[in-house]
């Protein structure tokens, strides 16, 4: 969620821009949370060790996220999909056989950290 950071200006101005497609669910994970289960592979070693966990608090399309975006800083926002940046590799599409990008299971982290921060409560605490 932090990565939002660097277009605030232009979210207050209305416009959130991301490469993914605008009706395409994106996964979100503020950088407090990740710090939590990190506390939390260390509190419990025998849950945490040797296993791997996608993680994020949120999921919403583009459309979704401007629309939350709007609620919380109370403007117009819209969702805008851009081209990659200048000298970032666009994406690949996978090779044929290779796994599915793994998604976070949202209700199971929940489980664990009830109060996962979603983007709208991450853009509230940044007003």
């Amino acid at each position: 969620m932090e990565n939002l950071l660097g277009q605030k200006d232009a979210i207050m101005a209305g416009t959130l821009t991301g490469t993914w497609a605008p009706d395409e669910p994106h996964q979100w994970i503020a950088a407090d949370d990740i710090g939590r289960f990190v506390a939390l592979a260390i509190e419990q070693p025998d849950e945490w060790v040797g296993r791997t966990a996608v993680v994020a608090g949120d999921e919403l399309t583009g459309l979704q996220a401007a629309t939350d975006l709007a609620l919380a800083f109370g403007v117009a926002v819209s969702y805008k999909q851009v081209p990659p940046a200048e000298g970032m590799p666009a994406p690949r599409p996978a090779e044929p056989g290779s796994p599915a990008p793994q998604k976070a299971d949202i209700a199971w982290l929940r489980e664990r950290i009830p109060d996962l921060k979603t983007l709208t409560e991450w853009a509230l605490a940044q007003r």
